[in-house]
């Protein structure tokens, strides 16, 4: 009986020794893993321009937020894009969408966090026709910034689900337009032309637009139109 007793005792006591040695080869998991940041620069919204009824010619102004992270880049150019109301959906279906190009602004610094700045545009002064448009904004065009997190919010989106936020809306009143037209340009003595500063876009569809140049020396136009807003004349 005694040897019963003590064979049940050795071997409780090395059941409980097996137990103690699984126990401290098992390693508790975490659940407290954090996701490290990554550089990204994204588009939080685009507000209407002071005045929303324009003709083909004009500037407009309009203020927009981006956020960024992790990121110190420099020349960041943001382009801007007119679309009628109708035709929205090619932003996300077309390669080529048929839009109007109003231009490029361009952050001189990426620093961390929100900040919002002010876009000088222009219509193009052709043919737009009438109706409600819807101005797209795409942040980083020229894809500067490398090793991105996330393309798909440096744009404006989200039309589909009603939500506008990243757009702005105008409407285009064809009826007028700005014929600004130089007829003549003499180019005077000590005249030179060098380009603005920031950095350009790397890529264009056909000739490049709106691209600005510092110009030291002196013009002197002849036969020069000046601007005003006219009727349309009725096609010959």
């Amino acid at each position: 009986m005694r040897k019963i007793l003590l064979s049940l005792s050795m071997l409780g006591a090395l059941t409980a020794c097996g137990d103690q040695e699984s126990l401290s080869i098992v390693q508790p998991t975490s659940n407290d893993e954090t996701t490290q940041p990554v550089a990204n620069v994204r588009l939080d919204s685009l507000s209407n321009p002071q005045q929303t009824a324009l003709q083909p010619g004009q500037p407009l102004q309009l203020d927009y937020t981006i956020h960024s992270t992790l990121l110190e880049t420099q020349h960041v150019g943001v382009t801007f894009m007119a679309i009628a109301q109708d035709k929205v959906a090619q932003l996300d279906s077309e390669v080529e969408p048929q839009g109007y190009n109003l231009g490029t602004h361009y952050v001189p610094q990426l620093s961390d966090g929100e900040h919002t700045f002010t876009a000088e545009l222009m219509l193009p002064n052709e043919d737009m026709p009438s109706g409600d448009y819807l101005i797209a904004a795409y942040v980083d065009s020229a894809q500067s910034i490398e090793n991105e997190a996330d393309l798909s919010d440096n744009r404006s989106r989200n039309v589909d689900q009603g939500d506008l936020t990243t757009y702005a809306q105008i409407s285009i009143d064809s009826t007028y337009y700005h014929d600004f037209v130089m007829d003549t340009l003499v180019v005077g003595d000590g005249f030179a032309m060098f380009p603005d500063k920031g950095k350009r876009e790397i890529t264009s569809q056909g000739a490049p637009e709106h691209k600005r140049s510092d110009i030291i020396g002196h013009l002197m136009p002849a036969n020069l139109v000046t601007w005003s807003a006219m009727p349309k004349s009725p096609p010959h």
